[in-house]
């Protein structure tokens, strides 16, 4: 005869709808891969992009600093060659940039801390889109110290309706000017979360940026693909070009008027006859009606 006691547990159906309902809801508000950073392999965070990084010695390493479990990101430009390699990070993968979502989230936020040089800024952007096309984004720039973890959060501002299917969160550390980063900046990273999100389907008003600018691209260095954005506060004929340090121009990615807005342009490492050009320093230039600014990039074959 059999000494076993079975116990039988009965749940309200009920209570397990609503624990199944907030389950869902949870991973539909933050599908952040790898939010908080707890999760690394050969030295870089699961899934996330650090371009770049050379694991477990930087731009991004694994920090146990952080503000809640075990782990953090830790950000810093490193001394490389003659130059210095700034610190890039980015949710996904080389391949496939960002991650799914199903929701027109309201915003963005995470835990930071940052000890800046030389003025240096930290931005972070997001960006929400349908297939390659944004409709929606935030951006935040951090200049000054923050010597303990505080939470920030981007409002993210529809330009359409609709709801989005990829998320795009972009980190970097840049310059006030046009020079790289001071070794000995760093920023202190963890737990990623959308916090809201949007009631409305309408269409929101169109964001128009307060000004022109060029991003730095993402990923840098980079192999073979990289993303270039600017912002364009009024329709205009704009081109962008890719030179080489001697100042021969390489690749043509735009010449045509464009709308008011964020723009982002591929380039895959190619000239304009498709040929795959060598390692090196390039330099892409964006030039409007009544603007020009410029930035370099690492390619690395």
């Amino acid at each position: 005869m059999s000494n076993l006691l079975t116990i039988t547990i009965r749940i309200p159906v009920r209570v397990l709808v609503l624990l199944l309902v907030s389950f869902i809801q949870a991973q539909a508000q933050n599908p952040i891969p790898n939010s908080g950073f707890e999760a690394w392999s050969g030295g870089l965070p699961d899934g996330w992009v650090a371009a770049g990084t050379i694991p477990g010695t930087g731009p991004i390493t694994q920090s146990d600093d952080s503000h809640t479990g075990s782990f953090a990101a830790r950000g810093e430009p490193i001394a490389f060659g003659d130059g210095v390699l700034p610190p890039f990070l980015a949710a996904g993968d080389l391949a496939n940039p960002g991650f799914a979502v199903s929701q027109r989230h309201a915003s963005l936020t995470a835990f930071l801390k940052y000890f800046p040089l030389n003025r240096d800024s930290l931005s972070i952007e997001v960006f929400m889109n349908i297939g390659f096309n944004t409709i929606g984004s935030g951006q935040m720039s951090f200049q000054d110290t923050i010597s303990s973890y505080s939470q920030f959060s981007i409002p993210i501002t529809y330009m359409t309706s609709g709801v989005p299917d990829r998320a795009i969160i972009n980190v970097v550390v840049r310059s006030v000017g046009n020079d790289l980063p001071a070794v000995g900046t760093f920023f202190l990273l963890d737990d990623w979360e959308f916090d809201a999100m949007t009631t409305s389907v309408e269409t929101d008003p169109i964001r128009v940026p307060e000004k022109f600018s060029l991003a730095q691209n993402f990923p840098n260095p980079f192999n073979p693909e990289t993303l270039i954005s600017f912002d364009l506060r009024q329709q205009t004929s704009t081109r962008l070009e890719v030179y080489n340090v001697l100042g021969q121009r390489i690749r043509v990615l735009v010449d045509s008027p464009l709308a008011a807005g964020n723009h982002q342009v591929r380039w895959n490492g190619t000239d304009d006859f498709g040929q795959v050009v060598s390692s090196g320093v390039y330099v892409y230039r964006l030039t409007t009606a009544n603007r020009s600014e410029s930035r370099k990039m690492l390619l690395l074959q």
